[in-house]
């Protein structure tokens, strides 16, 4: 498949946005803390807010990460990597968002353009 770069553009431009996100030991009553995401190549950076430069850290996408819809009443989905057993919790703020999300995070996993850099980067090692 012909890799259209107006497309990964269009993809990348669009994840960005507000989602919550449950703390890395997940407790019984913690709360979830509202951050601001952005998708940048292989990248999900998180932000505390979006006028933040400088991220808190980022979830590393490759062709083997999971997103799963966990309960879609209160919009909630869960990232897991290869890279790493962490588990990410993250709600977004509605529907729309949601689908966005669910729906563009598996887009970009499963886009011709990401198998095709891991491919590279593997050789490069």
């Amino acid at each position: 498949m012909e890799v259209d770069s107006d497309d990964i553009v269009l993809l990348l431009a669009q994840l960005t946005g507000s989602l919550y996100k449950l703390g890395a030991k997940k407790s019984v009553g913690k709360p979830w803390k509202r951050r601001f995401f952005r998708l940048r190549e292989n990248k999900l950076y998180y932000y505390l807010s979006e006028k933040d430069n400088q991220p808190i850290n980022f979830i590393l996408i490759d062709t083997d990460t999971l997103v799963v819809p966990i309960d879609c009443a209160i919009y909630h989905f869960q990232i897991k990597t290869s890279f790493t057993s962490r588990i990410y919790n993250l709600k977004a703020e509605n529907e729309q968002d949601y689908r966005k999300w669910l729906q563009g995070l598996n887009s970009f996993i499963n886009h011709d353009f990401l198998k095709g850099r891991f491919t590279c980067q593997q050789q490069n090692i």
